[in-house]
């Protein structure tokens, strides 16, 4: 199939996470799409970073975190639907300790919305407290991260998959073997990395 699966960033969100909040605690997860087998896998990317086990479906004080009651939350790739979710949980869970988003449709989807909700948490985003890792690289995602309303972004390089997609697909025609999934490596950005993250 040659699939260009991003796998591996999922398990850097969980990275990121762990290293920002050391004392663990809650934590929820917005994703894009139930049905969507990248979705799926990227969610047990985080879940087997934080809980340092492979294939839990629900983190219930593994490595110091729980999940809390409503999520995961799927939004199907409708960014204003994300943010609404993240309110609904911030109210619900005022001591959340970390989001982890696993396909940035809150941020560029809505990046308003997304400001909006953040920027009351943006010192205890600044403090590591509080962390929100997302997936992806693009819209107003790095303005987001620059402003400090995110702790890290974990972005796929379509560049990079548009470069290695000719020859990847040649190798299948000329029955070469070929890694399934291909590893095209992330752009991670950070506040203090806005400038230099993304892989020109």
């Amino acid at each position: 199939s040659g699939m260009f699966y991003l796998l591996d960033d999922a398990f850097r969100i969980g990275e990121y996470i762990k290293e920002k909040k050391t004392d663990a605690g809650k934590i929820c997860s917005i994703e894009d799409n139930p049905a969507a087998d990248n979705i799926l896998r990227r969610a047990q990317g985080w879940r087997d970073s934080l809980s340092g086990q492979k294939g839990l479906t629900e983190l219930k004080g593994e490595g110091g975190w729980t999940e809390v009651a409503g999520c995961p939350v799927f939004t199907n790739d409708d960014g204003a639907k994300g943010v609404q979710a993240m309110t609904d949980i911030l109210a619900a869970n005022p001591k959340l300790d970390a989001f982890a988003i696993e396909g940035g449709w809150p941020l560029f989807g809505a990046p308003q919305p997304y400001r909006d909700l953040f920027k009351p948490y943006a010192d205890r985003i600044a403090s590591g407290d509080f962390v929100v890792s997302a997936a992806d690289t693009i819209g107003d995602e790095v303005a987001i991260a620059r402003e400090g309303l995110v702790t890290a972004l974990v972005g796929q390089r379509p560049f990079e998959m548009g470069y290695k997609a000719p020859s990847v697909m040649i190798d299948l025609i000329e029955g070469k073997p070929v890694d399934d999934p291909v590893f095209t490596g992330l752009d991670e950005c950070t506040k203090d990395t806005t400038e230099t993250c993304i892989q020109k």
